[in-house]
């Protein structure tokens, strides 16, 4: 399934897959946050505040009424002072009694409250007489003792349920912290466990993306490498997915395919070129013996004009053989001016093919540079994602004990972002090693590109060489026209045969220089022809 993402979308995959998992992780532990948050906000409003306005309560009645009562026995505050003061922390008292009652749910706390109620209408009770009695001034003339012992059996009591009231709120206070360490211990948990997921799935996809990457590239870099270590156009690189390495494996391999084919036309065409110039060069020794022959003949009916009528017939019919002998050799040289031309033109074929083998591993090469480009990014983003850690930790380190767990996090995504680097810088390497082998490829395809030119400059020299040879032949067929015209005008004037017999000898020579030059250029094509198969013989088809 990886084989079917472009490089470019897997890279792009490594790279914001630790970003999604990092704010995912965030969200959740923002919102674990929020619930302990909530917890403690809860504790604070139904247990903290609910304890405060029971105390304000106590201390209205325990501190300040009490406290009040005493001063005003001691004269240290007027009677007017007294019963406002008295009064005040009456209201105060109701006030936050009633705010208090709001927030009760449980039974339990509805006893205490019921308890405590009782106790206060005592006490409220008994303010309402000493109250009376401090308006009606008898309050003063009440024995101390009694009235000491009278206060504190009365408010004691409600001192005594307030305090069961505040016990029972720390009891419940205490239960919901209980709640909240375990919520705690939890998210702890719940972190823990998702950052080992988080460092599994990573590295899973982490290692897979490297393999699908690192695999083609490895195959097409070695496959390359031998290609221009050994010269061995069957080898062919392993097509797999429709990613950009399939892309370029499948454009090499129809390379390799052209190569094999242009190299076994331009094989078959110097084979042939081979034959026709042992050929011409198997004509030029015929035609150089004939020639020798008719010098002989000549030199003879020089010693012997008596015998010419004679040595006519034999004259004549050496002409026609030389006159045959000629069209054959020209024939063969037309022949091998066609192969020569054919040849140029499969090895400009073959020059042209090794200049888009060139283009094509060229374009392999700026590919290879957008990817490099990619990686450059990757390794951005991960350094990125490294900072983005750092501050995530540091801020966990604000947050005390409640980011604990997401400090941890924000450490495993840091080494995953250092992995990611690593990684990154391992694909970089790769990818300039198989630039090193692409440029080398186009070095080894520039070489071939100028053994092509000079198999074309050997081409174009052997096809001047056979146009000197048809041109000689060309030159023996007319003079052996003429030598067999000679003949027939000799049969009818005899007188005219000596001076015709120089010319004939004269033409004789150029002859058999012109048929030795037509061996010579022949034996030249032979060795070129066996020179350039030499050099095809270096590719492996």
């Amino acid at each position: 399934m990886i084989n079917t993402l472009t490089v470019q979308s897997r890279l792009i995959l490594l790279a914001c897959m630790p970003i999604i998992l990092f704010i995912g992780a965030t969200i959740f532990t923002l919102k674990e946050v929020k619930i302990i948050v909530h917890d403690l906000d809860e504790l604070y409003d139904l247990r903290v505040i609910p304890m405060q306005e029971i105390k304000v309560v106590s201390d209205d009645y325990a501190v300040i009424i009490v406290d009040t009562f005493h001063k005003l026995r001691g004269g240290t505050v007027s009677k007017e002072q007294a019963i406002a003061v008295i009064l005040k922390a009456q209201e105060v008292a109701r006030k936050n009694w009633q705010l208090y009652l709001k927030n009760v749910t449980s039974a339990e706390e509805k006893r205490l409250i019921s308890s405590a109620e009782q106790q206060r209408e005592k006490v409220d009770q008994l303010i309402a007489i000493y109250l009376s009695e401090i308006r009606e001034n008898t309050f003063n003339s009440k024995d101390y003792s009694s009235f000491v012992k009278e206060v504190y059996n009365t408010f004691d009591p409600l001192s005594a349920s307030f305090g069961d009231l505040i016990n029972y709120q720390v009891k419940q206070a205490q239960l919901l912290k209980i709640e909240g360490d375990e919520e705690a211990e939890k998210v702890e948990f719940s972190l823990i466990f998702l950052s080992v997921v988080i460092v599994v799935a990573m590295s899973s996809v982490g290692i897979l993306i490297y393999k699908s990457i690192n695999a083609p590239l490895s195959k097409m870099g070695q496959t390359i490498e031998q290609v221009v270590r050994d010269t061995d156009l069957t080898l062919r690189v392993e097509e797999n997915g429709n990613d950009e390495f399939s892309k370029i494996a499948i454009d090499f391999n129809m390379m390799m395919d052209k190569f094999n084919a242009m190299l076994s036309k331009i094989s078959s065409a110097i084979d042939s070129l081979s034959g026709l110039s042992s050929q011409v060069a198997r004509s030029g020794s015929q035609i150089a013996s004939s020639a020798q022959e008719q010098e002989q003949q000549t030199a003879m009916i020089a010693q012997a004009i008596t015998e010419m009528s004679s040595a006519i017939a034999e004259v004549s019919d050496s002409a026609s053989r030389t006159a045959t002998n000629a069209e054959d050799a020209e024939n063969l040289s037309i022949e091998g001016q066609k192969t020569i031309e054919e040849s140029i033109r499969a090895i400009h074929e073959l020059a042209e093919l090794v200049v888009n083998n060139a283009q094509l591993i060229n374009e392999l090469n700026n590919q290879t540079t957008e990817i490099n480009q990619v990686v450059m990014m990757i390794q951005g983003v991960a350094e990125q994602t490294n900072l983005l850690a750092l501050n995530a930790a540091i801020e966990a380190a604000r947050a005390g004990d409640s980011g604990r767990g997401f400090a941890v996090v924000a450490d495993e995504v840091r080494t995953l972002a250092h992995n990611t680097q690593k990684a990154t810088e391992n694909i970089k390497e790769m990818i300039s090693k198989l630039q090193t082998q692409a440029n080398n490829a186009v070095s080894a395809m520039s070489d071939a590109e100028n053994r092509a030119s000079k198999s074309v400059e050997m081409a174009e020299y052997s096809s001047q060489k056979i146009q000197a040879i048809s041109s000689s032949v060309s030159e023996i067929a007319s003079m052996n026209i003429q030598v067999s015209t000679a003949t027939e005008e000799q049969t009818c004037v005899t007188s005219e045969m000596s001076n015709s017999i120089e010319g004939f000898n004269s033409s004789i020579n150029e002859i058999s220089m012109s048929a030795q030059n037509n061996s010579v250029s022949g034996e030249e094509l032979s060795d070129m022809a066996e020179q350039l198969k030499q050099e095809i013989k270096q590719f492996k088809v």
